[in-house]
């Protein structure tokens, strides 16, 4: 398996554990959250560099109707965040 398929690989395998994690009502967010919040800076501000582009795509999905009852909230509040962040998505690696 060359990099680029092993990276694929990779993501998918993390995005499957993420949706199994909270895939349980009694998910504890804010546990997750606490442990988050205690990675090192420059790990938080690659995350982020992966959050960013995951909001934006709910935000355009909200702006062309491609949601369901599931996923209004989620798309309507990243259209309201993207709104309010505008073209401030520059996040440096330090």
């Amino acid at each position: 398996m060359g990099r680029e398929q092993q990276q694929i690989q990779e993501a998918k395998d993390v995005v499957s554990a993420l949706s199994r994690m909270v895939n349980s009502y009694d998910f504890p967010k804010d546990k997750f959250v606490e442990e988050f919040m205690k990675q090192h800076p420059t790990l938080q501000q690659n995350c982020m560099k992966i959050f960013l582009p995951i909001i934006e795509r709910w935000a355009e999905n909200y702006k062309q109707g491609w949601f369901d009852l599931r996923s209004e909230d989620t798309c309507r509040i990243a259209s309201k965040m993207m709104e309010a962040i505008g073209d401030d998505k520059y996040l440096a690696t330090v």
